[in-house]
């Protein structure tokens, strides 16, 4: 509503498009979750999926599908945060994210963790996500 009033950008596994999850990560999105995490995910997921009727479900697919980031990520000067998780696997390269590669985008990666990254390590994201906010706030942008 108010894109001046916006100072950046914090992209949690902020796929540019869907085909990211195989592209670059084969698919996997919970591979490193503990039982404990999975159950939470699970439980998480299904409350929001109570909310949702089938033809909501198959809107938000729609646009998902449809949705490519590319292109705002490659023209945009804000400052932008990309967090992902590695699988604790060799990391994809930025081509493979759909990322391109831009002084304004920083990508941090958190190790072991997959596209669930909040439930896994919740403190580092808090973490990262302040030194980031922080660094906004110095900087009076």
């Amino acid at each position: 509503m108010r894109p001046q009033n916006v100072r950046g950008v914090i992209s949690l596994e902020g796929w540019t498009s869907h085909h990211v999850s195989q592209d670059a990560f084969g698919g996997q999105t919970t591979n490193t979750l503990s039982a404990g995490h999975q159950a939470q995910y699970e439980r998480l997921r299904q409350r929001v999926m109570t909310l949702w009727s089938q033809a909501e479900i198959e809107e938000f697919v729609t646009y998902w599908r449809q949705w490519d980031g590319f292109d705002f990520l490659s023209k945009t000067g804000l400052p932008i945060l990309e967090l992902y998780g590695d699988r604790g696997q060799e990391r994809p390269s930025l081509d493979k994210l759909r990322i391109p590669e831009r002084e304004n985008i920083q990508v941090h990666w958190l190790q072991n963790a997959s596209h669930n990254l909040h439930l896994e390590c919740p403190r580092e994201v808090a973490r990262i996500c302040d030194r980031f906010v922080e660094k906004l706030e110095g900087a009076g942008t």
